[in-house]
């Protein structure tokens, strides 16, 4: 399957309603690990995989029950920290409009870094490890303030590559 897959039309959400097919929305889309992410998805004939571009609307990107937000839109997180700004932009946005729409399912992107480099850190690091992460790092800080659910109702999960 090609990355250069053009998103989905309307058909396969009527199509998805009758199927069965699970709807995921998948933000980011247009950067290398989104498109990945998509492609992969595709190729997977249980979901109905939508892309989801800045500024969407998730009413009317969708209009079925969204099952899973992948929440995978990039940012210079570090230079936005720098200037004072969240490097979680938007990301409240999206949790309130994923919360509206009663989505079961928000996968996060995250870093490793919210547990910080330090000598001390389990190997392999888990879930369970306490997040600690680097004062220097603005974008792990901001990262690792974040509530463990988000979006109370939702099974949440944060991929921390």
């Amino acid at each position: 399957m090609s990355l250069d897959t053009p998103p989905l039309s309307a058909p396969r959400s009527d199509r998805a309603a009758r199927s069965g097919l699970a709807t995921i929305v998948v933000t980011g889309a247009t950067w290398p690990l989104g498109r990945r992410v998509v492609e992969r998805l595709r190729a997977v004939d249980a979901y109905d995989v939508h892309e989801a571009r800045r500024g969407d609307d998730l009413a009317a990107l969708v209009e079925t029950d969204i099952d899973v937000v992948v929440h995978l839109a990039p940012g210079d997180h570090d230079a936005l920290a720098t200037r004072g700004r969240s490097a979680a932009v938007g990301t409240p946005e999206l949790l309130a409009a994923a919360s509206a729409r009663n989505v079961k399912h928000i996968v996060l992107l995250s870093s490793a870094m919210v547990y910080g480099a330090w000598p001390n850190n389990p190997v392999p690091l888990t879930e369970d490890v306490a997040v600690r992460p680097d004062f220097g790092f603005a974008f792990a800080r901001q990262l690792g303030a974040w509530p463990n659910n988000p979006v109370p109702l939702t099974e949440d999960v944060a991929v921390r590559p």
